[in-house]
């Protein structure tokens, strides 16, 4: 990689990357990787009642599909759900609860 003009002191010497760069061989695949791991990290502590009126907890997560590997699914208990899916660069996101995606929005921020 050549640096651009005006790199001053540096502009002699050879820079490692420590990440890939948008247009490298390794870039698209280093960020599917990162965007699946931070999808597959975002959980949900859910509580519920069962059908005997009982209390229960349930942590609820994405799960990619074993159809398609560019697609998350993610459904718990109240039938909140939400649904990713990214091709390249495209993103198409579905939900049924605003506040469920805000919370998903700002795990994904953090990054």
């Amino acid at each position: 990689m050549r640096l651009p003009q005006g790199a001053g002191e540096y502009s002699n010497k050879i820079l490692r990357l420590t990440r890939s760069i948008y247009g490298l061989r390794g870039a698209s695949k280093a960020f599917m990787k990162q965007l699946g791991s931070e999808i597959e990290g975002f959980s949900e502590k859910v509580e519920f009642k069962d059908a005997n009126g009982k209390i229960k907890v349930q942590y609820v997560s994405f799960e990619r599909l074993v159809t398609d590997q560019c697609i998350y699914r993610y459904q718990d208990a109240r039938g909140r759900e939400m649904i990713f899916a990214n091709y390249v660069d495209d993103i198409i996101f579905c939900t049924t609860d605003l506040e469920l995606r805000e919370r998903f929005f700002n795990h994904l921020r953090k990054t």
